[in-house]
């Protein structure tokens, strides 16, 4: 899913979390409007996932090119060398950037969750 579109769902439903004057119907509407937006974030999450190993892999590998590129002598060198490299560069920032997106994701699934959970138990309460 693009990010655009994910952050529009996201923000249309945090919309939703602060409950005031709820009645019993709007309340187990939003406990599974909170559900359904789990199962998209988790959905989500999983493809970052993917994508994280793919990116792993991909920059451990770019590091050691960069490595067998270099023309320095020392160890030492040949490391900083490397690590400014242009496509492992790259692929790092990119590998940061997706962990950056599963942190932001388990964030708004911890709130959906709370807020699923609270949307429940108030439904059943009334």
């Amino acid at each position: 899913m693009k990010d655009e579109v994910l952050k529009e769902k996201i923000k249309a439903h945090i919309d939703k979390v602060p409950y005031e004057n709820v009645t019993e119907d709007e309340a187990k509407d939003r406990s599974t409007a909170f559900l359904v937006m789990l199962a998209i974030l988790t959905d989500e999450k999983r493809a970052c996932e993917e994508d994280k190993s793919k990116l792993v892999t991909m920059s451990s590998a770019s590091y050691a090119q960069a490595l067998a590129r270099s023309g320095a002598k020392q160890v030492t060198e040949k490391k900083v060398e490397a690590e400014q490299d242009g496509n492992y560069t790259h692929m790092r920032e990119a590998l940061e950037e997706c962990e950056a997106k599963i942190s932001w994701l388990r964030s708004y699934m911890n709130i959906f969750e709370n807020a699923h959970v609270t949307y429940r138990q108030f439904s059943k309460d009334k």
